[in-house]
């Protein structure tokens, strides 16, 4: 249970996904790019359009309506726009099935903070986060947070 609320909290820390989920975004205001939160991306899943009623509008076709644009942290670009409506994008993010999945510096901060929250259990005086995994993960802090 440690070890999984460490991960949770490292996930929200990062901006990323350390095990694969499906996420779904929805967005009002329809830019003709923006980038997806929580990667890494590993697919897309389907990219649909809405009106303002919440009615199906149109399901957009890859390659043709949108692409996906980067190699870790993606973005999607927007052939075609929904006046009114909403864009409700659905996508696979995360390093993989499991925490082996991982780079090892990330497996190692998953595993220093478990430490760290059972060493400082019942502290209302320690950090939500060891600060040494705040400098080994900066790197992989994502620009949309």
């Amino acid at each position: 249970a440690l070890g999984k609320a460490a991960r949770l909290r490292l996930e929200e820390y990062t901006g990323r996904n350390f095990v694969e989920k499906t996420m779904v975004m929805n967005i009002s205001e329809m830019p003709y790019k923006f980038q997806l939160p929580y990667g890494p991306i590993r697919d897309i899943v389907s990219v649909k359009t809405y009106d303002s009623d919440g009615v199906l509008d149109e399901t957009l076709t890859a390659d043709d309506d949108y692409y996906l644009i980067g190699d870790f942290d993606k973005w999607v670009k927007l052939e075609t726009f929904a006046i009114g409506g909403y864009l409700s994008i659905e996508y696979r993010a995360g390093y993989g099935d499991n925490t082996f999945d991982l780079p090892e510096v990330m497996e190692y901060a998953i595993k220093r903070q478990t430490k760290y929250d059972f060493d400082k259990r019942g502290s209302s005086e320690a950090e939500t986060i060891d600060p040494m995994v705040r400098k080994l993960l900066m790197p992989y802090r994502t620009s949309y947070l």
